[in-house]
C-alpha cells in the first residue's frame, strides 16, 4: 500500500471542488449533453469556507488510519470508529453544499 499524505489547505480546495461539482450534478438534467459548471476557482467565504474546514477537521481523525483504506480486500470488516467517523463527516456535507448554495447568488452579482 502507498500512503498519500495531504495538508488541510489542499483536502480544503478539494472538498470545495466536489462540493460544488456533487451540487452542480444535483441541478443538473438527466439527460444533459453540456459541459458542468462546478462553480470555477471562486474561494468559498463566511459560512461556506467555515462549513468547508468544519468537514476537512472531521476527517482528520482518518488520516492517522492508513489501514482504514478498503481497497479490494477480501473479508474487511470496517472498524466501528471508521463507521461513526463516516456518518459524522457525511453528515457535514448538507451543511457544507447548503452554505455553498446561499453564497453563489452573491459571487454572481
Amino acid at each position: 500500500m502507498h500512503e498519500l499524505t495531504v495538508e488541510d489547505p489542499v483536502l480544503f480546495v478539494l472538498a470545495q471542488w466536489q462540493l460544488r461539482l456533487l451540487r452542480a450534478l444535483e441541478q443538473r438534467g438527466h439527460a444533459a449533453m453540456d459541459r458542468i459548471d462546478a462553480g470555477g476557482a471562486a474561494p468559498a467565504g463566511g459560512a461556506a469556507e467555515q462549513a468547508i474546514a468544519n468537514l476537512v477537521r472531521a476527517a482528520r481523525p482518518a488520516r492517522s488510519h492508513p489501514d482504514w483504506e478498503t481497497g479490494q480486500r477480501l473479508r474487511w470488516r470496517e472498524p466501528a470508529e471508521r463507521q461513526d467517523l463516516v456518518i459524522q463527516v457525511a453528515q457535514l456535507v448538507p451543511v457544507a453544499i447548503e452554505a455553498l448554495v446561499a453564497e453563489a447568488p452573491a459571487a454572481a452579482a
